[in-house]
């Protein structure tokens, strides 16, 4: 008796854990998955994808932080090659090539910015740093 419901709690288990990966792995479709992250004539380009795996979905992960003009650069040739792991391979080396923002703007906003002091007998220019 212990031995059928120590077995039937093992299946039960295991087809719990079967059934939240067959949730978990769920295709998604790349219209949803885009939506509100690319302008809309991306939903043309990308439109093979249909539903996405894992390899596309990191694809469009990755898109998201190159600029505008490298991403409809992928996406085109999405459309006209379709995917394929080796343009997962380029946009991740385009990502590694690509400067951070944050370097960009920290280096935009270092410069000096001169002021004008009253010293009682005239006005000095005086140069301070942000």
């Amino acid at each position: 008796m212990k031995r059928n419901i120590s077995i039937l709690l093992i299946i039960t288990s295991i087809l719990i854990i079967l059934s939240a990966l067959v949730f978990a792995s769920e295709a998604i479709d790349v219209k949803e998955y885009i939506k509100g992250k690319f302008p809309v004539i991306f939903n043309i380009y990308l439109a093979s994808l249909e539903e996405l795996d894992e390899y596309e979905k990191e694809f469009i992960d990755l898109l998201q932080n190159l600029p505008e003009d490298k991403q409809k650069n992928f996406v085109k040739e999405i459309k006209n090659n379709g995917f394929s792991k080796e343009i997962l391979e380029k946009i991740k080396v385009e990502k590694v090539t690509e400067p951070a923002k944050s370097e960009i703007g920290i280096e935009e906003n270092n410069f000096e910015e001169p002021s004008i002091l009253n010293t009682g007998n005239g006005f000095t220019v005086k140069k301070r740093t942000q």
